[in-house]
């Protein structure tokens, strides 16, 4: 009879034990969502969780056993049973099998899941034993490869562990970092509350921001800027919110403060970031309208927004981003990033937007600007946005568009809203020549 598991998730069960704090499980389930892997290999990793009082802990749930899977002969055929790649990822390995029980070394034996998954795939019941991560990747390449492969894969795999590690303490390191960053002011809360008042009048709207002088002087210094083409001078808030409506006030509102926040940003070259994120926000309708695409308010914010985590991560770590080569743009610059910081500006962008509770389509677009295949049900406007960022960073760099596959990395969103590079160079033109912060 198989072993009844605990039904508790694995991070509960560790915080009821007190190996870690609830904190550390928070921060290693947010690593997990942006790089994958397994909750146990993050919080050890990390250096929350010791590896010997953690497998104490495994071994002395009901129903688990341990083995030294280094010590076992396998027969070959088991990893028939097992694709190689559930395998690595999961951290398993097929052990024995007798009739129709299939007796599997985990990393982690109480991930019901996954032998959830395993008995599905089988059609097996499934015993899960307790192996040690070592033993298990080091059987996978025992079995699954050629023997002669086997020292090579041994070496990658310290190698792998070695730079996740350190790799891992710095994201979590980082992600404390922005939990620290300061609140929104009060205002954007209150402004969004004012709203969603179906009964508001603009008059009211018009008052409660101008209570505020530093954000009425932000949302007329946004009103006023290339981002917004409107043909006279703006020079009240009532008239701001006449023009933009409630709706694109209140982004207006929450980007301004967003943008104050960059601004005392020490280190960290603001007035740059101000003039591209200006440009995107002009760039955003260009391109939305080039493909027959309505702008919405969120698009406009999100191209304004779109690189926040750029000063998240000068926030967090000051030193290691004045490593960043100033002239790395697109895809080379957030592997850039993650090389010297575990962390590109896109993932950081979208954890200071959870932070500080942005609309989830906002989010969406920060996080995906670079990788806009991701968005799902927001592609369209990810790829909007990704052009619009691309257009950007050209016009601060103008080498960019000289460059000879300059467009490579924007196949996707090229191809996918069916607009073709010559026809996105104009664009950059057309803006750049009437372009002024």
């Amino acid at each position: 009879m198989a072993a009844s598991y605990p039904k508790k998730l694995l991070g509960e069960l560790l915080v009821t034990e007190g190996l870690v704090s609830q904190k550390q499980v928070s921060d290693a389930l947010r690593i997990q969502k942006i790089r994958g892997g397994k909750l146990a290999e993050i919080l050890i990793a990390s250096g929350y969780l010791h590896m010997g009082k953690f497998e104490k802990f495994i071994v002395s749930q009901p129903g688990i056993a341990s083995v030294d899977l280094s010590q076992y002969k396998i027969m070959s055929d088991l990893c028939d049973l097992i694709p190689e790649e559930m395998a690595r990822t999961q951290q398993l390995f097929p052990i024995d099998r007798m009739g129709k029980l299939l007796t599997v070394g985990m990393a982690v034996p109480l991930d019901v899941n996954t032998i959830s998954k395993l008995t599905e795939l089988t059609g097996l019941r499934v015993k899960a034993v307790y192996c040690k991560s070592e033993h298990i990747r080091g059987a996978i390449d025992r079995y699954y490869r050629k023997e002669e492969a086997a020292v090579l894969g041994e070496f990658q795999t310290i190698l792998g562990l070695a730079s996740g590690s350190s790799s891992m303490v710095r994201i979590a390191t980082l992600l404390r970092s922005i939990d620290d960053l300061p609140s929104l002011p009060e205002t954007v809360r209150k402004t969004k509350e004012v709203l969603d008042d179906p009964g508001i009048a603009m008059e009211e709207v018009e008052a409660f921001i101008g209570n505020d002088p530093l954000v009425s002087a932000n949302v007329l210094k946004l009103a006023n800027s290339a981002a917004y083409k409107f043909s006279g001078r703006i020079d009240n808030v009532g008239m701001a919110v006449r023009l933009l409506g409630l709706q694109e006030t209140y982004n207006m509102v929450l980007a301004s403060s967003v943008l104050s926040m960059a601004e005392g940003t020490k280190g960290f070259d603001f007035q740059r970031f101000w003039r591209e994120a200006l440009f995107t926000a002009s760039a955003v309708p260009a391109v939305a309208t080039e493909v027959n695409i309505r702008p919405s308010s969120a698009l406009s914010t999100a191209g304004l927004l779109h690189d926040i985590g750029r000063f998240g991560l000068a926030q967090a770590s000051a030193t290691g981003y004045r490593k960043v080569d100033r002239k790395s743009w697109g895809k080379g610059l957030v592997g850039l990033e993650e090389e010297l910081l575990g962390l590109g500006h896109p993932e950081a962008g979208y954890m200071i937007a959870q932070r500080w509770e942005l609309p989830e389509e906002i989010a969406t677009l920060i996080r995906f600007h670079h990788t806009p295949e991701k968005a799902e049900s927001m592609e369209n406007e990810a790829c909007i946005v990704s052009l619009a960022a691309f257009l950007s960073e050209a016009h601060t760099n103008q080498d960019i568009l000289n460059k000879d596959g300059c467009f490579e990395e924007l196949q996707h969103p090229l191809e996918h809203l069916g607009v073709s590079a010559e026809r996105i160079s104009d664009i950059h033109h057309e803006i750049a020549s009437n372009f002024s912060v």
